[in-house]
């Protein structure tokens, strides 16, 4: 039985019964990654107009079906299941995606099996989901695909903020340093990460490395921000450098959880491979409604493949430079949710902040998201909104419990809140 594997964590690669396989064309490869993270059947008429969208119906159609047979004379005839209006991958496929999503995916770090999992889901990430592919004149399988690397490199980050925990507290302080110091790479700018990593140095030994740490987040705050560092990674640094820190163990700051002083400029936006030009006027008047006493909440509405999400990147950028939202600027891709109910934990992925288990000591996920935003003042993009209308609550209970966050919403609905 053929055994075929397709690895998204990283460039895309397919192997076929332990040998890799040549893919020609880019869009046979868009095409099967896109069935295989679906994982269910798919429109003809829509896969046509995600991969093809300045064709016509029947032109694009016609494209999909020699697509499809390409498809098939690479991985066998029985890989693909096809009717007149669906396509879906049928018979075994093993994704690195999914492998990995299952690994993370409502972990109890106090079960046995926790350390194992997390390693396992670590080690599958080689690095963003599809890294280096692009699609030309295709924004709406683009957009797709960038959602998915959001999640991902957030899912990454949680990963990696679990097994510091976990080491930290097994006392195996080389093997949470070794994890610090990889999560410091997804954002060198993260000041927390960065105090862990000088922490998790000294409680080692390695005290020189601790105090080099901190000259280096000093320079890389000097450079980016023009400011120094907040108060507490200046405390911390007296205290390694006055032999107050020993290697006993104490908890380590953690990088899941923002500074009390934020350094300026905090964001999580992805970085953009082409200027956003022609859209000045909208970009105004989305940002008036923004920024007025009675707007803390604006929602930009429009079909699919109009620009709604790069509009409110380029809103949400220019704010990071004003310095209006002391506390950062955070985007949050809804397109991967499926239930109202993860809205709150995608939106603490998004902010760093790490949710505990619900149980008799922890309260439910969106009222610990709800208590760390009360005295925030920062700016959510929430986007891609249009499937998951009934989380329209939370979203007006976070604007009445936390008057400091602003939140712009792309979606193809109108979430009609006051």
């Amino acid at each position: 039985m053929a055994t075929l594997r397709l690895y998204l964590l990283g460039s895309p690669h397919l192997i076929l019964n332990d040998e890799a396989i040549s893919i020609g064309r880019q869009k046979v490869m868009a095409l099967l990654s896109y069935l295989a993270v679906k994982g269910e059947p798919q429109r003809r008429d829509l896969l046509a107009t995600l991969l093809w969208p300045d064709a016509g119906q029947s032109q694009a159609r016609a494209a999909l079906s020699r697509h499809l047979t390409e498809v098939r004379g690479l991985i066998g005839g029985t890989a693909i299941a096809a009717d007149r209006e669906t396509v879906s991958l049928a018979g075994e496929l093993w994704l690195d995606v999914a492998h990995f999503q299952r690994q993370v995916t409502d972990i109890d770090l106090a079960a046995p099996d926790a350390l194992d999992r997390l390693n396992q889901a670590v080690a599958l990430y080689r690095d963003d989901f599809m890294s280096g592919f692009n699609l030309p004149d295709c924004p709406a399988f683009d957009e797709w695909q960038f959602y998915h690397s959001e999640r991902l490199r957030q899912q990454f980050a949680t990963a990696l903020t679990h097994l510091v925990t976990i080491h930290c507290e097994q006392h195996d302080f080389a093997a949470a340093l070794a994890q610090a110091l990889r999560l410091l790479t997804l954002d060198t700018l993260h000041e927390a990460t960065h105090r862990q990593v000088m922490e998790l140095y000294a409680r080692s030994g390695q005290v020189r490395a601790a105090l080099r740490q901190f000259e280096l987040c000093v320079q890389m705050m000097d450079e980016e921000f023009g400011a120094p560092p907040a108060a507490e990674t200046v405390a911390l640094y007296e205290r390694i450098r006055g032999g107050e820190l020993s290697r006993e163990f104490a908890q380590p700051l953690s990088a899941a959880i923002p500074t009390k002083h934020p350094a300026k400029k905090r964001h999580n936006l992805p970085s953009q491979s082409t200027p956003f030009v022609g859209r000045e006027a909208e970009m105004a008047a989305v940002t008036k409604l923004l920024m007025n006493t009675a707007g803390r909440l604006v929602t930009i509405v429009g079909t699919g493949g109009m620009g709604k999400t790069r509009l409110a990147l380029a809103i949400a950028e220019a704010q990071v430079e004003t310095g209006h939202f002391p506390h950062g600027v955070y985007f949050v891709p809804l397109a991967p949710l499926s239930e109202v109910e993860h809205i709150a934990t995608a939106i603490a992925e998004a902010l760093g902040f790490r949710i505990e288990s619900e149980g008799q000591r922890h309260e439910p996920a969106h009222v610990q998201l709800l208590n760390h935003l009360r005295e925030q003042q920062l700016l959510l993009v929430l986007d891609n909104f249009e499937h998951l209308l009934a989380g329209g609550d939370l979203v007006a209970e976070l604007l009445q419990r936390a008057p400091g966050v602003r939140i712009l919403v792309t979606s193809r609905e109108r979430l009609h809140l006051q």
